[in-house]
């Protein structure tokens, strides 16, 4: 099966109260169906998740921070929760396992 894509945005708060499907075709009318709900249940053993951060966006421009994107990769357990912190500067970022 194909990875499937979903899209955010953080609240004042810095946090996601929401994960929508990606489309890239906004044009050709092309609307995922597949929620997260759908994704998590089909999940059986260990999986890898990748998380995309658009630092230059939130910096204002690839001119105002050393990385333009943060890339987290991690393995969630099966029937596990997760919080994934990022913590980032104009010129560095971090992550860890949170509670």
């Amino acid at each position: 099966a194909l990875p499937k894509t979903f899209e955010s945005l953080t609240d004042d708060d810095g946090r996601i109260k929401a994960w929508l499907p990606y489309s890239s075709s906004s044009t050709a009318g092309e609307v995922p169906v597949y929620t997260l709900e759908d994704v998590l249940g089909e999940i059986k053993g260990p999986s890898r998740w990748e998380l995309r951060f658009d630092t230059a966006a939130y910096f204002g421009g690839d001119d105002k921070t050393f990385f333009p994107e943060a890339v987290v990769v991690f393995t969630v357990q099966e029937g596990q929760h997760y919080h994934v912190p990022l913590l980032v500067s104009p010129y560095s970022y971090t992550t860890y396992r949170g509670s």
